[in-house]
């Protein structure tokens, strides 16, 4: 599986049972990753993604997760999977977690997609696995919606 998670400058996720933060660039950039679109490319004119016909994976959340997402970013998004039972994603499949420890996910994955606020929060719920066991693969930054700059980075286990 691949791993999706979004952390600040601290390395943080949560705080106090809640989301650090949001941004609607964000979701649409996770919406194409994870759709096979590609990190360079770009969604349709009406910002849908691909049809699940072209898409190699499915995204995993969770209902919290979900929540976050306006309705119409979801329309049409048949590739999504909401569900509490995240453990059953595929090889290939994309999962975005927020609300738990990443590294109950860890021995799943076999890439990591981290997303940074490129800010400080408080945070409680901290990303706990060790990259040191992990090579840096693509660095990529674009502009959010209500953050000047988010970062992603994709890891792949070391050799």
């Amino acid at each position: 599986m691949k791993l999706i998670c979004v952390i600040d400058d601290n390395g943080g996720m949560m705080f106090n049972h809640r989301r650090q933060s949001k941004d609607r660039e964000l979701r649409k950039n996770i919406l194409t990753l994870a759709a096979g679109a590609g990190a360079d490319q770009e969604s349709d004119a009406d910002g849908a993604a691909q049809t699940e016909e072209a898409c190699k994976a499915q995204l995993w959340m969770n209902q919290y997760t979900a929540s976050q997402f306006e309705e119409e970013e979801l329309k049409g998004q048949a590739f999504l999977k909401i569900s509490d039972g995240l453990s059953s994603a595929g090889d290939q499949d994309y999962v975005f977690l927020e609300d738990q420890p990443p590294s109950e996910y860890a021995e799943q994955a076999d890439e990591l997609v981290i997303y940074h606020w490129n800010r400080k929060y408080p945070g409680d719920l901290k990303f706990d696995i060790d990259l040191g066991n992990w090579k840096l693969l693509q660095t990529t930054e674009f502009s959010g919606f209500s953050h000047e700059k988010i970062t992603r980075e994709i890891y792949v286990p070391s050799e």
